[in-house]
């Protein structure tokens, strides 16, 4: 049998302390890691606290949105003159339910669905102002703030609110009056008669 050399006391000693320096650096970096670790999880605390707030306020939007009560619906379009006056009335005091449903109604273009609140019978008969021998949109408070209110968004002023209101007049008058000549051309006089396409 061989003589095989035994390490003596400093190289194992030497051996030991690698070791032991190794084991250290290893516990510095786990460290340094559990350190990073907890910056991440702080940062994912943050970040999941703003997402529970966003989702509380989402959801108390979801709710002041809730669905509008038939009745509302019911009012819509209104359909004359005392029914306009009536529906201002109902309003008073109660525009928190109303602006939902507006909303609901109109989307973001008032300008193209204002007859989807007032017929197109009681459009003919208003302007916004009132001038000009019609009544004025104007002059109905409860029923005007809640249009308004139901399209305010940044950015968007009376000013604007008026613009749209009266060009909404203007297009939905247009489309009116269109329709009517339509009907007419569409009518044979009473006196003519009609064309034969024999030969």
């Amino acid at each position: 049998m061989q003589n095989v050399p035994t390490p003596s006391k400093e190289s194992r000693s030497a051996g030991l302390d690698g070791r032991i320096q190794r084991l250290e650096e290893e516990v510095r970096a786990m460290g340094s890691e559990v350190r990073k670790m907890r910056t991440d999880l702080a940062e994912l605390k943050a970040v999941n606290s703003a997402i529970l707030d966003s989702t509380a306020q989402m959801l108390a939007l979801w709710r002041k949105m809730a669905p509008v009560e038939p009745t509302l619906k019911a009012d819509f379009p209104i359909r004359s003159l005392d029914h306009l006056k009536e529906v201002d009335d109902k309003i008073y005091g109660k525009m928190e339910k109303y602006v939902p449903l507006f909303k609901s109604i109109l989307g973001n273009n008032l300008i193209k669905n204002l007859d989807q609140i007032i017929s197109s019978e009681v459009i003919i008969q208003l302007n916004y102002s009132g001038s000009r021998h019609k009544y004025g949109l104007a002059n109905f408070h409860n029923l005007n703030s809640v249009l308004q209110e139901s399209q305010k968004r940044e950015g968007y002023a009376l000013l604007d609110y008026v613009k749209d209101i009266r060009l909404a007049f203007v297009r939905q008058k247009n489309k009116i009056y269109k329709g009517k000549s339509a009907l007419k051309k569409a009518k044979p006089e009473p006196g003519a008669e009609p064309e034969s396409d024999s030969d």
